[in-house]
């Protein structure tokens, strides 16, 4: 029921930050999001091309290029001031500026594309940690390559939908926007149109994954797509909220100007890829998410991740004990009291449950249908006694069922389901 009779061709991009810093904390939400979209997709049917766009084509670039190769002159002169020339702080830069030395010497190479490469390496180690696996990286410098965005501006041009304002040339719109500034720099709205103008000649439907503080930019790019001709009904703008991180009662900053932000590596190696994935799809992407990190390493009932996971290791154990149980015949009329009949209605949702999580691209009605599953198992396991002299094997077939369905459902929030704990 998860299959569509109509497969598309998907191109959802996420993620996208940057290549001035590593991923940080802010990013993980987009991140596990847009992978369990794609997922989900697929397993729907259609044919999905996960894609990164690197914006390494414009002034930050340049700004990251001088914070290096400043960091390579005067790194070592004590007067050297980093925040009074307005550079990226943080460690990772002095980290790129010994590679970069080195390969620069060595291979006799230019600092420019090296630095970027050595960014993206470094931006991808919590991605290919996380298990994500991009299909394409497509590069902004490439628009300029390609000429595509002069060739995207004189189609605007020559359709009517420019004008020319104070030197600066704009789309026509509701609120005009700038394509090419008075000084003849281009807006990183127009590579933009550019980018999006590819995608849609190409794919059957364009998903973008971004930051709910890029609601204002949404009917700019589709004003901008219109004029261009487009069919803005195949392109798909998921805002997401942001996640708040916490330990305790303690706010973590976030902020990447000043190097004063928490790595998502960093939070991965500290919580784990299981809790990583649970905990940024508990709720659904509209609404605000908090996040307490001392939750997450908890190894008690208090910590979700912990609670089904361990849900499906104990039932493990149980049927360790009773191996043979698919021997016996059983019997669901002698399932009769009003914990199993709260577990077998439970079960009985969860195909519905799997098809709006899958159809309806809602990984947070899965999580929280597991939580509901694993209270329900273990309120039932602490006040029903499974394993006595006289082995009621219903109610072994019972949980068993339960741990198949446990597993199921993690499986599909790419959690692991451990055996034992």
């Amino acid at each position: 029921s998860c299959k569509t009779d109509q497969p598309k061709k998907i191109n959802i991009e996420f993620i996208s930050a940057n290549p001035t810093g590593p991923l940080h904390v802010g990013h993980g939400r987009g991140a596990i999001y847009g992978n369990i979209v794609a997922k989900f997709l697929k397993i729907q049917g259609h044919d999905v091309t996960k894609e990164y766009y690197v914006n390494d084509a414009g002034n930050q670039i340049k700004k990251l290029t001088e914070s290096v190769v400043s960091e390579i002159i005067y790194g070592r002169n004590p007067a050297f001031n980093r925040d009074k020339d307005d550079l990226y702080q943080g460690d990772y830069i002095k980290t790129v500026a010994k590679t970069v030395q080195k390969e620069v010497t060595q291979n006799d190479v230019l600092p420019g594309p090296t630095i970027l490469d050595e960014m993206i390496k470094i931006i991808n180690i919590p991605i290919n940690n996380l298990n994500i696996i991009f299909d394409k990286w497509f590069y902004e410098s490439s628009l300029f390559d390609d000429n595509a965005v002069n060739k995207i501006i004189n189609k605007l041009k020559k359709s009517g939908h420019t004008i020319e304002k104070e030197g600066a040339l704009m789309l026509k719109a509701d609120e005009p926007r700038v394509l090419i500034k008075s000084n003849k720099d281009y807006t990183y709205f127009a590579s933009d149109l550019a980018y999006h103008d590819l995608k849609m000649k190409k794919y059957d439907m364009v998903i973008n994954i971004w930051g709910a503080d890029h609601h204002g930019y949404v009917p700019r790019i589709i004003a901008g797509l219109k004029a261009l001709g487009h069919n803005t009904d195949k392109l798909d703008i998921h805002l997401i909220q942001f996640a708040n991180l916490f330990r305790g009662k303690e706010k973590v900053s976030m902020s990447t100007r000043k190097g004063e932000f928490v790595e998502l590596e960093t939070l991965r190696k500290e919580i784990g890829n299981d809790a990583m994935n649970f905990f940024y799809l508990t709720k659904n992407k509209d609404q605000h998410l908090d996040f307490d990190l001392n939750l997450a390493i908890t190894e008690n009932k208090n910590n979700p991740v912990y609670y089904i996971q361990y849900a499906h290791a104990r039932i493990e154990k149980l049927l360790n004990v009773t191996k043979n149980y698919q021997s016996h015949k059983y019997d669901l009329e002698s399932l009769d009291n009003e914990l199993e009949q709260n577990i077998i209605s439970t079960l009985l949702d969860f195909n519905e449950v799997c098809e709006r999580t899958i159809m309806g691209l809602q990984p947070h009605m899965m999580t929280h249908y597991l939580q509901k599953l694993a209270q329900d198992f273990h309120s039932y396991y602490a006040n029903v006694k499974i394993l006595t002299d006289e082995i009621n094997y219903s109610r072994v077939y019972l949980i068993a069922a339960i741990q198949k369905v446990l597993k199921c459902g993690l499986d599909l929030l790419n959690i692991n389901a451990p055996k034992e704990m």
